[in-house]
């Protein structure tokens, strides 16, 4: 959190008359849902990248089709947010 502080700017935004640092809520929810969404089971480790120009999240796994997950014909791949 104190990286994004420190290199990242925060819009000004108030909420019930006070103001807020939507920076801080927005990376504290970045990070709590690359922790929380983590696969443990593999040993692709989740990554937050920050680059000049865009920021993104690397999980485990990711869905390649929509509907039922059929075990024997599934294969995880790295994905990018």
């Amino acid at each position: 959190m104190a990286f994004a502080a420190k290199h990242l700017p925060d819009q000004f935004f108030f909420e019930n008359g006070q103001r807020i640092s939507l920076r801080d809520h927005i990376f504290r929810e970045i990070i709590a849902n690359l922790l929380i969404h983590r696969e443990f089971i593999n040993r692709f480790p989740p990554s937050f990248v920050i680059e000049k120009d865009r920021i993104y999240t690397k999980i485990a796994t990711a869905l390649t089709v929509m509907g039922l997950i059929d075990p024997a014909n599934f294969s995880p791949f790295p994905k990018i947010r």
